[in-house]
C-alpha cells in the first residue's frame, strides 16, 4: 500500500529555509541571470540594428547578395541541421536525448539532500559532482548544435527569437559560468524541456510515426506536458528561494512532485486549497500562469479526448480472402 501525505501548509511555514545556501557560499543567482540575459539581448540588439539598416537601404536580409563562399558555407551547414538529411536527423535526435537527460539531472537537483528539509538552490564545489559534469557535457553539445544551426540559418533574427535559441541561452551560458565559478544555481535549466515540442516532427522525419492524425494529437499533448513541467519548475524555484526583499525568509520547502500536483490542481480549476504560493514572486507568476494554463487546458484536453474516442475501428492490417 502506497500512501502519499501532504503536510498542512503551517508545517512548511514553520520550517526556516531562508538560508537555503550551504555555508561558505554566497547567493549569486543574479550572475547566472545576467549570463543568460546580457548576451541574448545584446546580440538581439545587434541583429535589430542590422535589420534597421537594411530597411533604410530598402534591402532584405534574406535577399542580400552573398559571396559564393558564403552560399557554399550556408548549404554545407544546412545539410547538417536539416531533417531532410540523414546527418541532420541524427544530430537532432542526439540533441533531443541530451535535452531529456539534462532535464532528468534538473529533476534530481530539485530534491533536498538526505536528512534536510530545505533545498539548496545554490551550491559550491560542484566540479566534483558527476551529475553536474554530465550536465556540462549535455550543454557542450547544445552549444555545438546551436552554432551549427546559427551558421545554417538564413534569417538570423528569426533564428534568434526562436524557442530553441531561448532554451540554449537559458541553459548554456549559466552552466559555463557555473563551471568557471565552481558554483551551481538551480536556475532556468528546466527550459530545456521545451525541446519536446519538436518531437513530432523528429518522429515523422525518422518514419517512426506515420499517422498524420497521431502526429496532430501529439502536439496538444506535448504542449500541455511542457506547460505543466515549466510551470512546476518556475513556481518550485520561486517558492524554494523566497523573496529577496525579505531576505528569503518566506521560502516554502516543497519538493518538485508536490508542486506538480499543485499545478495540475490549478490548471484543472479543481483548487483543493490544501496549499498555495507563499512568496510574492510565486503569486505574481501564478496570476499569469492561471490565465494561460487554463486556456491551454480547456483547448487541448478536448482535442486529445476526441482523438482517443474517435479511433477508426478498422485500423490495422488484414489479409485478403478469396471467395
Amino acid at each position: 500500500c502506497l500512501a502519499i501525505r501532504l503536510l498542512p501548509i503551517d508545517a512548511f511555514v514553520m520550517t526556516n529555509c531562508s538560508q537555503a545556501v550551504p555555508s561558505g557560499c554566497k547567493r549569486r543567482w543574479y550572475f547566472f541571470v545576467t549570463a543568460t540575459v546580457a548576451p541574448y539581448f545584446g546580440f538581439l540588439l545587434v541583429f535589430l540594428l542590422y535589420r534597421l539598416i537594411l530597411v533604410l537601404k530598402k534591402a532584405d536580409d534574406s535577399e542580400a547578395p552573398r559571396s559564393r563562399l558564403a552560399l557554399i558555407r550556408l548549404k554545407l551547414f544546412k545539410d547538417w541541421v536539416s531533417l531532410n538529411a540523414r546527418g541532420g536527423r541524427i544530430l537532432a535526435a542526439i540533441a533531443m536525448l541530451c535535452s531529456i537527460g539534462s532535464f532528468v539531472v534538473y529533476i534530481r537537483d530539485t530534491f533536498p539532500k538526505s536528512g534536510s528539509e530545505c533545498l539548496d538552490v545554490e551550491r559550491c564545489d560542484v566540479r566534483s559532482d558527476p551529475w553536474f559534469i554530465s550536465d556540462v557535457v549535455f550543454n557542450m553539445y547544445f552549444l555545438l548544435y546551436f552554432l551549427l544551426r546559427f551558421l545554417a540559418s538564413k534569417d538570423k533574427l528569426v533564428f534568434w527569437v526562436s524557442s530553441a535559441t531561448l532554451a540554449d541561452f537559458a541553459t548554456v551560458p549559466p552552466i559555463i559560468y557555473a563551471l568557471a565559478a565552481n558554483q551551481w544555481w538551480l536556475g532556468l535549466r528546466f527550459w530545456r524541456i521545451i525541446d519536446l515540442l519538436s518531437l513530432p516532427v523528429l518522429l515523422e522525419s525518422f518514419g517512426i510515426v506515420k499517422s498524420r492524425k497521431l502526429l496532430l494529437a501529439l502536439n496538444p499533448f506535448l504542449s500541455l506536458l511542457v506547460v505543466w513541467l515549466v510551470g512546476t519548475s518556475v513556481v518550485h524555484l520561486l517558492e524554494n528561494t523566497g523573496d529577496p526583499w525579505v531576505d528569503y525568509s518566506n521560502a516554502m520547502p516543497l519538493n518538485f512532485f508536490e508542486f506538480q500536483y499543485f499545478i495540475v490542481v490549478t490548471m484543472s480549476t479543481v483548487g483543493y486549497g490544501d496549499f498555495s504560493a507563499e512568496t510574492t514572486l510565486g503569486r505574481i507568476f501564478m496570476l499569469v500562469f492561471i490565465v494561460g494554463g487554463l486556456a491551454l487546458f480547456a483547448s487541448y484536453v478536448p482535442l486529445i479526448v476526441d482523438y482517443i474516442g474517435d479511433r477508426n475501428k478498422y485500423l490495422g492490417s488484414y489479409d485478403p480472402i478469396t471467395l
